[in-house]
């Protein structure tokens, strides 16, 4: 009783989880130009799922899967029923999440997972391999897509889960009712890193503890992780903005929003944005003689973090408001340069791991 009062006292005052506010970047989060001014690796609408596979990289755009040999420009593979909502690959195998047909397994021969805990595995939206014959997923949604993730937002959703296969196909439930899982990683003692999108957080799963917060309030919705060797690198695929966070908040207007408004001029996050002028505009945001402050609003944005081994950050790379890099959904590690994944932007840019390095030091 005591919690439900306080509770009302935080929604009648506009604190606590009924905030507005958004987290500054600030700090190790200093906005900056860096995905910008990035050297373009290659072209190509619709970019996701980037992975790398020593100096060979795959990715996926809608339905068809690509390869992209050193020197080489990028080729088309293989085209699939449903779009592939996330890939991994590890020691000579390869995991693909199709939308309607599940995740293909594939290394000597091929496995297909067509359900997770009897529900149709329709809404994967990460993956990772390990060496140790198991394949990590994160399921964004219960009876959802991952294309539906806007939905899923707009509609306070929290049916994911996070499943753990293994070499004989025994699935174990990790974690349920996650607001929006978009990324997993393993850690070298075993527990499991995800990121739970729409609580703007990283948790630590491990044995039979609860989840444990280790990085909370982030000021945009985490996504994929990449382990390397001087540490995990996050994305987050769309900033917060107070506009957003207070439609979250406005029960009626929202479910009016979601059954009224054609989704792509929702007053929601997005992955590219500038490109109708029938989007949405929140002041502070309208071009001012042809020109975006890059302080402006952000309705989406490209943002990478470097984290500690304890999920801290060190240091980031951004597209700002007035940057073309948005929706930075992967990352992959190939011959010294880390390769971004800017589906927003519908571009890899590609950096030198020596630039971030002397980042982490600072």
């Amino acid at each position: 009783m005591i919690g439900w009062i306080g509770d009302r006292i935080d929604a009648l005052l506009g604190r606590g989880r009924h905030s507005t506010a958004v987290p500054v970047m600030d700090g190790p989060l200093q906005p900056n130009r860096m995905l910008d001014e990035a050297g373009v690796l290659f072209r190509q609408p619709d970019l996701d799922n980037l992975v790398a596979d020593g100096g060979r990289i795959w990715f996926s755009a809608g339905n068809v899967l690509f390869r992209k040999d050193a020197g080489a420009e990028p080729k088309e593979v293989e085209r699939f029923i449903g779009p592939i909502t996330a890939l991994s690959v590890a020691g000579g195998r390869m995991a693909i999440a199709v939308e309607d047909r599940g995740i293909l397994l594939r290394g000597e021969g091929e496995q297909v997972i067509a359900s997770l805990g009897g529900q149709p595995a329709n809404c994967v939206t990460a993956l990772a391999l390990s060496h140790r014959d198991e394949l990590l997923v994160a399921q964004g949604a219960q009876g959802s897509k991952a294309a539906g993730w806007k939905r899923d937002l707009m509609t306070l959703g929290c049916s994911g889960s996070v499943w753990r296969i293994e070499g004989a196909g025994r699935q174990v439930c990790l974690a349920r009712n996650l607001a929006w899982p978009a990324g997993v990683m393993e850690e070298a003692g075993g527990s499991v890193i995800v990121s739970e999108a729409w609580r703007h957080q990283l948790v630590r799963l491990g044995g039979n503890a609860a989840p444990e917060v280790v990085l909370a309030d982030l000021p945009g919705y985490p996504s994929r992780l990449l382990s390397t060797q001087h540490g995990p690198l996050l994305v987050v695929f769309a900033a917060r903005n107070p506009l957003h966070e207070f439609v979250l908040r406005e029960k009626a207007f929202r479910v009016r929003m979601v059954a009224e408004v054609p989704e792509e001029y929702w007053l929601a996050p997005a992955l590219s944005s500038g490109r109708s002028p029938k989007e949405p505009l929140q002041l502070g945001g309208v071009k001012q003689m042809g020109v975006m402050k890059p302080w402006a609003p952000p309705r989406s944005y490209g943002l990478v973090v470097g984290l500690r081994e304890d999920m801290q950050p060190v240091f980031s790379l951004h597209s700002r408001a007035d940057g073309q890099m948005h929706g930075v959904t992967s990352l992959a590690i190939c011959d010294g340069q880390l390769v971004v994944g800017a589906m927003g932007g519908g571009a890899a840019l590609a950096l030198p791991l020596v630039s971030l390095e002397q980042e982490d030091r600072t």
